[in-house]
């Protein structure tokens, strides 16, 4: 009878929880050309994280994840990447790609551009 609908996604929650620490973070991301994208990185970017990295898809929704308990109490997850799986890894300049920065990938973004951006 109820839902709530919050902004996140692992890799914004993680970018989040870094600029407030007191840690310049930077998200390179993609989402879609929709309100739910939109509210997203404003949200971030009001909060401080620098999200210049993220483009929009012209294709694609922005991604989705929903929790669903059961009437036990159960918890089942979906997770939908939606415009992240259109994600390149030249989205992250190379001059960020310095000893002194830390990169932190997520698995739901396709393993080819991890590892592209890894090499």
């Amino acid at each position: 009878n109820e839902y709530d609908m919050l902004p996140g996604g692992k890799g914004g929650n993680q970018a989040l929880a870094a600029t407030r620490i007191g840690v310049k973070t930077a998200l390179v991301a993609r989402v879609g050309d929709d309100g739910a994208g939109m509210r997203i990185i404003a949200g971030l970017r009001r909060d401080g994280v620098i999200t210049s990295g993220v483009s929009t898809s012209d294709h694609k929704p922005t991604g989705m994840s929903f929790l669903i308990n059961n009437s036990a109490g159960e918890k089942r997850g979906v997770f939908i990447s939606g415009a992240n799986a259109e994600i390149m890894q030249d989205q992250i300049p190379d001059e960020i790609l310095v000893p002194s920065n830390m990169l932190l990938l997520q698995s739901e973004l396709p393993p080819d551009q991890n590892w592209a951006l890894l090499r």
